[in-house]
């Protein structure tokens, strides 16, 4: 009963070595891509940008926005696109705003209920024993 408790042992050991080494060898091919994929980001960025500022420049016309009693506006185009398209981006996170700040809450809920019961340790969810 011994010798089969040791050889049990040794290939849970093993076992957990070469799960090891292959986690060291993945953790490092995602650390190679993870840096190629920065740079990629930021070339694709630059692009973008260039992208943009071409478009500014084309579009440096000067234009009127004519609002209601006779008021007017006259700023380049440029301006105007970039005025409404962020008046459009404030007005879409205000409508999330609301879900967010329920899903925020459902969480904290979540969390208290799961520390009265007493599952939720510091370091967070007990993870499952490995069987062999």
């Amino acid at each position: 009963m011994t010798v089969a408790y040791l050889q049990l042992y040794l290939y849970a050991l093993l076992t957990r070595m070469a799960v090891y080494r292959v986690k060291c060898a993945v953790i490092q091919t995602c650390q190679r891509d993870l840096i190629v994929m920065r740079y990629f980001i930021w070339a694709l960025q630059f692009v973008v940008f260039l992208l943009f500022l071409g478009f500014a420049l084309h579009n440096s016309q000067t234009v009127s926005l004519r609002y209601f009693l006779g008021y007017e506006w006259q700023a380049p185009l440029i301006l105007m696109l970039l005025v409404f398209f962020s008046i459009g981006a404030a007005f879409g996170l205000l409508a999330g705003l609301g879900q967010l700040l329920k899903l925020r809450r459902e969480i904290l809920v979540l969390k208290k209920e799961l520390r009265s019961r007493g599952t939720l340790t510091q370091s967070g969810p007990q993870q499952p024993d490995v069987v062999i």
